[in-house]
């Protein structure tokens, strides 16, 4: 997934369910570091997005203090 393109929440957390069906699976050594690589990135992204929408969230709601 390049950098460029929009992020999309839903494609990416599909796409680490099918990585994770395939690690289980995979044999070559070459290709599972490949996928965890790509899983560490999607998970990374994630993260961020979540950060922003909780960020976004928050700005909206009114605080209790």
């Amino acid at each position: 997934m390049a950098q460029s393109d929009k992020f999309n929440y839903d494609e990416a957390i599909k796409k680490l369910e099918s990585f994770a069906e395939e690690i289980e699976n995979i044999s070559d050594i070459d290709l599972l570091a490949e996928r965890i690589k790509e899983a560490a990135s999607l998970v990374s992204r994630c993260k961020a997005k979540i950060a922003e929408i909780e960020k976004d969230i928050n700005d909206i709601l009114p605080t209790n203090e």
